[in-house]
């Protein structure tokens, strides 16, 4: 559904990375990997059509991406993303509404859009918070929102950037139970993270970038070889390996 053939994406005269291909279909939760800087974030906008294609190419069901408005609209609604930062997608005064705005943008039926909404905010454990204004919640709840907002559309490919950064260990423990729960109803997801650990529990595929380039893909045991390549491109082998590996 998903791949980039050759893509290279350059900011300021710096290249962030440069001929990269992958099929994004290779596995139902797939992990992003790389230190800060690596280009993982540019990536997800890039596959969203957010930053448009420099040199290279986006597939999107066999086909060049285009930045028609029609052709984006499409894919949105296929592949999505929740930001790293969720004030940045949440825009109406209070839970339920923001939930529910891109249904009303694709002008549903009020009574489509209600189950649906009521249905994300129950998946992400939110529904006793329908009606509270988005300032009064917490990090943690506003990053739940702005996931239900993009479940909603119910869209093939959900794209995760860094979704544990500003949890506390619940938050991080509750988020994962909730993407093992979505995993389970067919749900796929893209996860870019440095938290080993989280991505450990969650993907059955990953692609590490380093180097401005993908340095490691396959499954856990293709990509956490070792420490010391691990080191390398500036991360750590999750704890679990560690136990594994004891």
């Amino acid at each position: 559904m998903l791949s980039v053939n050759h893509l290279s994406f350059a900011y300021q005269g710096h290249t962030v990375f440069e001929d990269i291909s992958y099929d994004f279909s290779k596995g139902q939760v797939i992990g992003l990997m790389g230190a800060n800087g690596t280009g993982k974030t540019t990536l997800m906008r890039i596959l969203t059509g957010l930053i448009p294609v420099e040199k290279g190419m986006v597939l999107f069901q066999g086909q060049p991406l285009s930045y028609k408005k029609k052709d984006l609209y499409q894919l949105r609604q296929a592949v999505n993303m929740v930001f790293q930062d969720p004030n940045q997608q949440l825009f109406y005064p209070t839970v339920q509404d923001d939930v529910a705005f891109a249904l009303h943008n694709l002008k549903r039926a009020p009574a489509e859009i209600k189950d649906r909404v009521a249905s994300a905010l129950k998946a992400l454990a939110i529904d006793h918070l329908a009606s509270r204004p988005i300032q009064t919640l917490s990090y943690g709840q506003k990053k739940r929102v702005a996931l239900a907002g993009i479940l909603v559309i119910q869209p093939a490919m959900i794209l995760l950037d860094e979704p544990t950064v500003g949890l506390d260990p619940a938050g991080v423990k509750d988020l994962t139970k909730i993407i093992q729960d979505l995993v389970k109803e067919g749900h796929r997801f893209l996860i870019s993270s440095h938290d080993m650990a989280f991505l450990y529990q969650l993907c059955d595929q990953y692609l590490a970038i380093a180097d401005k380039g993908i340095v490691a893909q396959g499954d856990s045991e293709a990509v956490f070889k070792s420490e010391a390549f691990m080191e390398s491109i500036g991360l750590e082998l999750p704890w679990q390996v560690r136990l594994l590996d004891e």
